[in-house]
């Protein structure tokens, strides 16, 4: 957040002696700073670079905290270069690719001269027992990276922007950071995670720019079309709206907007091509474009296939002998349909053979000796068609069309070499990764789309399964009937129950009883919840012959008492309560188990991967981490510390980041707290996350409020009328 500086500031120099404090997200420390005096005090603030061993100059205020006595307040802050030896090596030792070990060494040797050597004469560190070509431009990048994220903290502190930002700013831009502020600081809102547009208006004004310059609303319109994109799945807004949106974030005590000007400027961004103005509504040019040239794809792959009915049928006959099962009369359809039809669509609950019919149908392709594609848009979802589809060719959409980090290398005009594709978990496709996966699909190919649609939508922009099939242009089979072997389970009963509107049967689960069915609800206090599943996690579940790694806690919300966050913290003192090593990045343990919260392609790992940190290794500033790759062996997959800030500790999850994935046990906390994510589809997405068991712990109330707010989203899409011919 900006710094509000103080009117009467005192400075305070001295050491950083201890930090006893460091939250990683925002960079807020608590550090004991021994002064010339040799007198240690506390100092709090945004310090996102301490560095034990470092010196440091404070500019602040004396405050006094009612439980820990004085402190001082942090405002601004600088840290010189180190000269003395001891804060030399705590300024290398923090660098990728060295530790302590090796900072030590070259301090040793090269003296008052080392940050000379770094600077002009690099090579010279080759001289350095265990330092290589190799490592060496690591240590170099790294060694200049925070020399100019020293620099950029200072000339943010100037314009009033905390220090907690400026590493994700130099991600973003690297060296040439400063530079791209002073030339738009309204890039920040759009391109750094968490900074917002507000932040950069102030940013924007601290730099002399007008509140009412062009660069301001043409920002502001682009900032309000990607919220309604990022945070409510909008493909376009209607003018309206926008306008309103638009004027809130350009209103200031001093200024108000005119509606005219914001007018125009939307319609020169549509002349100009930026932006997509089309009976009154507002799209950015790519979501327009994505709708557009989606819905013809699929109206051109509609259409029917020559097919021997009586050939099919003996097959559909020698499938249940060979696999000995028998289909039910709905699975039959959906098997023929997708033998007769370009393109079709199988939906369904939990426990009604989707995965099934996916088998059958594979099966089925490659008996008519056609080239098979089955793909699912995370890995999790990947692996469970391996596994119950039995095909170990699948993979992620991503991989499939070779995501580069910037674009993919299939397209029409490279297309994919198969002829006929099976789509799992298409509630889960945005409208941007659909466009981009049916541009690939040859126009020759078959397709099947497999989804539920009655489970959260997707976390992009669209709503792609429920418009394919709300435009009734596209053939769907809605599987209905549960498979008799799995009716009797609770779990089942309970999402379709969820999933009417009614509260769930389940069992009360009390310190003594046994249970008698896979359903369980704890009925408890929101301040009972952590307590609850405290108990559940470290007593009962695993008395109940369940392992830690079966178990797998989902919560809707990352913050508060019975957030992933706390709930992490819960269980990860729990199971795994090691002595916690601190990075620059973040409190990890060995043994923890963490996901991967965004596409790595250089490390091969994805978003939603889940895995268990094997070894930390302090010395050479590095963490391994074990993923399961699809045919069961191990990844083991090398982060550098500080690339740690794109894995979260994963005992408790999202929901949303559960989807596509199963898990053994699932504990599902419920309260008041999580009032604006109580809905519908959320638990009985999460619900059906379970194998085994389910567990819900909390208030009657919220779940009731839950199940009775169908709070389907209406997104802004045209998918559906284009896909009916009606734009």
């Amino acid at each position: 957040m900006l710094a509000q500086q103080s009117q009467q500031t005192e400075k305070l120099c001295g050491s950083i002696c201890r930090i006893t404090f460091k939250a990683e997200d925002s960079g807020y420390a608590v550090l004991k700073i021994q002064t010339p005096e040799f007198e240690v005090v506390t100092a709090v603030g945004i310090i996102p670079d301490a560095q034990q061993g470092l010196d440091i100059e404070l500019n602040g205020e004396w405050v006094r905290h009612p439980k820990w006595g004085q402190q001082f307040k942090v405002l601004s802050y600088h840290m010189p270069e180190p000269t003395q030896e001891e804060g030399m090596v705590a300024f290398l030792s923090c660098l990728d690719g060295l530790g302590e070990s090796k900072a030590q060494k070259i301090v040793e040797y090269f003296g008052e001269n080392t940050f000379r050597v770094f600077s002009e004469d690099s090579t010279r560190l080759l001289e350095i027992p265990g330092i290589g070509k190799k490592t060496l431009p690591k240590i170099l990048e790294s060694f200049q990276e925070k020399k100019e994220l020293s620099r950029l903290i200072g000339f943010l502190h100037e314009l009033g922007v905390s220090a907690s930002y400026a590493k994700r700013i130099y991600e973003e831009y690297g060296d040439n950071a400063i530079g791209c502020i002073k030339a738009n600081p309204y890039l920040l809102a759009e391109e750094v995670r968490g900074f917002g547009f507000k932040r950069a208006d102030e940013v924007a004004r601290g730099l002399g720019i007008g509140v009412d310059a062009s660069v301001r609303i043409t920002a502001a319109i682009f900032h309000n079309l990607k919220e309604a994109a990022n945070r409510n799945g909008h493909c376009f807004l209607p003018l309206n709206d926008l306008l309103f949106s638009a004027k809130a974030s350009l209103t200031l005590p001093d200024y108000q907007p005119c509606d005219q000007e914001i007018v125009q400027h939307v319609s020169t961004l549509s002349i100009k091509g930026v932006l997509v103005e089309e009976n009154g509504r507002i799209y950015l040019r790519s979501y327009h474009q994505a709708e557009l040239e989606l819905s013809a794809t699929l109206r051109s792959l509609c259409g029917k296939l020559e097919l021997e009915c009586e050939d099919l049928e003996d097959w559909l006959i020698d499938y249940e002998i060979e696999n000995e099962i028998q289909l039910a009369t709905q699975q039959r359809e959906a098997v023929k349909l997708a033998a007769s039809n370009n393109l079709m669509v199988i939906t369904g609950g939990a426990g009604v053979g989707k995965s099934t019919i996916s088998k059958a149908i594979l099966s089925y392709w490659h008996s008519q000796k056609k080239r098979v594609v089955a793909i699912a848009p995370t890995g999790k979802a990947a692996q469970r068609i391996r596994e119950v589809a039995d095909f170990p060719d699948a993979s992620t959409i991503h991989r499939l069309l070779g995501w580069t980090g910037y674009s993919f290398l299939h397209d029409k005009d490279n297309p994919l070499d198969a002829d006929a594709f099976l789509i799992d978990e298409g509630s889960m496709i945005d409208l941007k990764l659909a466009h981009a996966l049916f541009d690939a699909i040859p126009p020759h190919a078959t397709v099947v789309i497999v989804g539920d649609v009655n489970q959260l939508p997707s976390v992009g922009a669209g709503n792609v399964l429920r418009d394919i099939i709300d435009s009734e242009e596209i053939p769907v089979v809605r599987l209905t009937e549960i498979f008799r072997q799995i009716a009797k389970s609770k779990i089942i009963q309970a999402s379709q129950a969820i999933n009417e509107g009614y509260f769930p049967s389940l069992e009360k689960l009390g310190r003594d009883s046994e249970p008698k069915t896979d359903a369980l609800w704890i009925p408890c206090s929101q301040g009972q919840i952590p307590e609850a599943i405290e108990w559940l996690v470290n007593d009962k579940l695993l008395n109940m012959g369940y392992e830690e790694d079966d178990i797998q806690c989902l919560s809707p919300m990352h913050k508060g008492d019975v957030g992933n966050i706390e709930l992490n913290k819960l269980i990860q003192q729990a199971w795994n309560p090691k002595y916690p090593i601190q990075s620059n990045c973040g409190i990890f343990r060995e043994g923890d188990r963490v996901i991967q919260t965004r596409n790595d392609y250089n490390k091969l790992v994805f978003n939603g991967d889940i895995g268990n940190i094997v070894e930390i290794d302090k010395e050479e500033n590095i963490a391994l981490i074990c993923y399961p790759d699809f045919d069961g062996n191990d990844r083991f997959i090398e982060y550098q510390l500080s690339d740690l800030k794109d894995v979260m500790l994963a005992y408790s999850i999202s929901v949303h980041r559960s989807q596509g994935s199963e898990f053994p046990v699932v504990i599902l906390p419920v309260s008041m707290q999580q009032y604006m994510m109580l809905q519908r589809n959320l638990y009985y997405t999460g619900v059906t996350r379970g194998k085994k068991l389910v567990v819900i712990v909390g208030e009657e109330k919220p779940l009731q409020i839950a199940v009775q707010t169908n709070r389907v989203l209406n997104r802004n899409t045209t998918l559906r009328e284009r896909l009916a011919g009606n734009l």
